[in-house]
């Protein structure tokens, strides 16, 4: 258990190192498929061999197409929204073909274990939102909190560039920014589903 918490640390660490990709800017390379790679992981999870086969194909054409996405907006065959986009859709598509491949009591272990690292950030996970059974505009709302955090990342982090605030400071900003960004998360969930979700990530 202690390896994937330590894992999934690791994790978020690389999803805050971002590929720059000349218009597309800042690319989140981080990916649960990626997580499901370590060996600890696996081992923590008793996976057989025919899942850490299949996951290991995943993960090659993950990569694949990642990398093709970033060369053909480096080329300029894509423009850099329209790459972000297909990125984005790409995580979300690698991520729930990544939890297909495990069994509902190792997917169990995996979110528990993950919760204790993301806390109600988890809930951005489509895999959970759809075990919670949220409704379309349930999870427009998520998204759009999400977003409106990311922006204020953004600005955070165009502050430390230019100067104007230290390491510390952004450091605390963006510690501040993702516990809003919980807080406001888990208002979007009825009564019933934070129970669940209580239940789910304990």
């Amino acid at each position: 258990m202690r390896r994937i918490i330590c894992v999934s640390l690791a994790l978020i660490a690389l999803s805050a190192t971002f590929v720059k990709a000349g218009a597309l800017g800042p690319i989140n390379v981080g990916s649960l498929v990626v997580l499901l790679s370590d060996e600890g992981v696996r081992d923590s999870l008793h996976l057989t061999k025919s899942q850490r086969s299949e996951l290991d194909s995943q993960r090659s054409a993950f990569r694949t197409d990642a990398r093709r996405l970033v060369a053909n907006e480096q080329s300029g065959k894509i423009s850099g929204p329209t790459a972000g986009t297909k990125l984005t859709a790409l995580l979300k598509q690698t991520n729930k073909q990544a939890y297909g491949v495990l069994t509902p009591t190792q997917q169990s272990q995996l979110i528990k274990q993950q919760s204790k690292v993301l806390g109600n950030t988890l809930l951005l996970s489509e895999t959970v939102q759809n075990k919670l059974g949220l409704s379309a505009q349930q999870k427009a709302q998520i998204t759009a909190i999400h977003t409106q955090t990311r922006r204020n990342n953004d600005s955070v982090r165009t502050l430390y560039h230019s100067g104007q605030i230290g390491h510390f400071q952004k450091i605390s900003r963006l510690r501040v920014n993702r516990k809003k960004e919980g807080k406001l998360l888990v208002k979007v969930l009825t009564p019933a589903q934070q129970a669940a979700f209580k239940k789910l990530a304990s």
